[in-house]
């Protein structure tokens, strides 16, 4: 009993003691003033302590948050949902004001679950230049001018599922020089973007402007240096004046023709700019309902053309409307029309005119012939040959298209991007050869059949799957693909070509599945960074006729070259014989490594199954009977001993 009453004694003086601290604090510390609505509010300053980061917060009567003392804010920090006053939780509603301004130790920020917050305030962030990343909640509906300025080591900001944020007032984002991303969600509800929001920053190379926005403000993305693209939503009505000026790597941007206000200067000295696409109609070009400012394009230090891409049977007008005053110095204009596509009965699409293809372009998925729709089924034998201004390509949505012709995108060679459509099934031969600037690419598991040639000399490809559906690599598909360094080979292939890898330069391992019963010469000839090649034949193949085998499959024309062949334990001698230098190739050493263990059997019956029980329970039956004689046998000699 003595005990309960001194604990209870001396939890009271400690709470007293922390009371009357906390009334000395106080006492010695000023009113905290803020300004709402321009008018000046005195209000009381409340602190908790923070368990996870010592920190005591300060809220006002609207329930803003501040740090009372900024030198504790370091590290990572949680924003509090609510703060304890007078034994009375408060809702946290808001950042306050300059509430982290200049906190250069503190690099992250994250919020309690159940946050009600709904404003980040003026200044709230600003210059705090160890920030990397924030995760705002979906609750936050404004994000005050310079919230985040000048925060140049801020890399991600997050805006959760759901977010209702509808405004990012003037500055907010500008000058965070290390920002390379911003990703606002489908489901975004933002309405306004203000002046200079992400101006300055540098890094940032893709943002997703949600179609709900309306306006583009005066500078909102001007020296944005890294932004190589940029989409524009149909829910746009005004670009302000200098929106993207300095974005010196912006390549091509498309205005929609919802867009009646374009501000001077908008596009100002951006210096790689080559493709613009408009879509106004005449209707719109010959009234009044479209403003546009002076120098929209102009280059302050050199000539630079670009290509306006325009409706069929606009040039006149829009040569008329776009003056070299709009245009601006050092802008030469080249107008291209839409792209007229010719269609076969069959549904083969083509260009009328390949001059006319230049940067982006989208497939369509039907052509309309004689005021009739005929849908789009393939791209034609050469369709795009020698389109060396062509960057990427795009399939409209529901596209019906099952096969891409011969030679369709031979000598593309600035061709980057292609996203086959997952109704494709069949890609011919040469489609993409010699197209340089291809780094990946994604083929779809409807395809069945790839062509000879297919992806011949694309010296950029780093990588590939072939879809399980793909049973024959063709002869010299990836021939001189020199900077490919890995390739999955699935199970579903039985046959590969003759020099079907030939010249892939840059392959440093490859693994052959027991299904392949067909390999053809040269077919990874002078593949000279290949140093694991694993193959997964058991004896039984090994020693039949079911495997056919090229010569030189290997061969290195310049120097000798070591090889590791990783094969199933005890199969070494058989693939010793099997596996001549004739067809090993010249300048092939072979190092032959059993290191494969077979696969567990899996029982396919039910005499397999009663054969692994049997051997499972005849184990224990031995091991129960040795344990009986070796008891029988102690108690023996125990016996014996007495």
């Amino acid at each position: 009993m003595l005990i309960y009453i001194y604990i209870y004694i001396y939890m009271k003086l400690r709470n007293f003691a922390k009371l009357f601290t906390g009334l000395l604090a106080i006492s010695a510390l000023p009113a905290s003033i803020v300004f709402s609505n321009s008018n000046p509010q005195i209000h009381s300053s409340f602190f908790v302590e923070n368990p996870t980061n010592d920190i005591s917060w300060s809220i006002d009567d609207s329930g803003n948050i501040s740090p009372a003392d900024k030198t504790q804010i370091k590290g990572a920090i949680e924003i509090p949902a609510k703060v304890n006053v007078g034994g009375v939780d408060k809702p946290v509603t808001g950042i306050a004001i300059f509430a982290f301004q200049g906190c250069i130790f503190l690099k992250s920020v994250t919020f309690a679950e159940g946050s009600q917050l709904t404003s980040i305030d003026i200044n709230a962030f600003d210059s705090c230049t160890s920030l990397t990343s924030i995760a705002i909640p979906s609750s936050v509906t404004s994000i005050g001018h310079d919230a985040f300025s000048n925060c140049v080591s801020l890399t991600s900001v997050t805006f959760a599922k759901g977010s209702q944020l509808t405004s990012i007032r003037d500055n907010a984002f500008r000058n965070c020089s290390a920002l390379t991303s911003v990703n606002f969600g489908n489901d975004s509800q933002l309405t306004s973007i203000g002046v200079g929001a992400f101006n300055g920053c540098s890094s940032l190379n893709s943002i997703n402007i949600p179609n709900s926005v309306t306006s583009i403000d005066v500078g909102t993305f001007g020296r944005c240096s890294s932004l190589t693209s940029i989409n524009i939503p149909s829910s746009v009505t005004s670009i302000g004046d200098g929106a993207f000026n300095w974005c010196s790597s912006l390549a091509s941007i498309n205005i929609p023709n919802s867009v009646t206000r374009i501000g001077t200067n908008a596009f100002r000295d951006c210096s790689s700019l080559k493709d613009v696409t408009f879509n106004w109609d005449n209707g719109q070009l010959g009234t009044d309902k479209l403003t546009l400012g002076n120098n929209l394009f102009r280059n302050d230090t050199s000539s630079q053309t670009i290509y306006f891409h325009i409706p069929l049977g606009t040039e006149d007008q829009y040569k008329a409307k776009f003056t070299q005053d709009i245009l601006g110095t050092n802008i030469t204009a080249k107008w291209i029309s839409s792209i007229q596509w010719s269609i076969t009965d069959d549904g083969f699409i083509s260009p009328a005119d390949k001059g006319q293809i230049r940067g982006a372009i989208e497939i369509p998925v039907k052509v309309n012939v004689a005021g009739v729709d005929k849908p789009v089924t393939g791209i034609a034998n050469s369709a795009f040959w020698n389109c060396t201004s062509l960057t990427s390509v795009t399939f409209a949505e529901d596209s019906q298209l099952t096969k891409i012709g011969n030679s369709a995108f031979f000598g593309c060679s600035s061709l980057a991007s292609i996203n086959i459509p997952n109704s494709v099934t069949s890609i011919a031969e040469e489609t993409f050869f010699n197209c340089s600037l291809l780094k990946t690419i994604n083929i779809p598991n409807s395809v069945t059949s790839i062509g000879s040639y297919a992806f011949w000399d694309c010296s950029s490809l780093t990588s590939i799957t072939i879809p399980r559906s793909v049973t024959f690599i063709s002869s010299y598909t990836f021939k001189g693909c020199s900077s490919l360094i890995s390739i999955n080979i699935p199970s579903s292939v039985t046959s590969i070509g003759d020099g079907a890898f030939n010249w892939c330069s840059s392959l440093a391992s490859i693994n052959i599945p027991s299904g392949v019963t067909s390999i053809g010469k040269n077919a990874f000839r002078d593949c000279s960074s290949l140093k694991d090649v694993t193959f997964n034949w058991n004896i039984d193949q090994l020693v039949t006729d079911k495997l056919t085998f090229g010569t030189d499959l290997f061969n290195n024309t310049s120097s000798s070259q070591a090889i590791n062949f990783h094969i199933p334990l005890g199969t070494k001698d058989q693939y010793i014989a099997t596996f001549t230098q004739d067809i090993l190739g010249t300048n092939i050493t072979a190092n032959w490594i059993d290191d494969i263990v077979p696969p567990t059997p899996t029982p396919t019956n039910s005499s397999d199954l009663g054969l692994i029980l049997g051997l499972i329970f005849g184990s224990i039956a031995l091991i129960a009977i040795g344990s009986y004689l070796g008891y029988r046998y102690y108690k023996h000699r125990k016996n014996s001993k007495k």
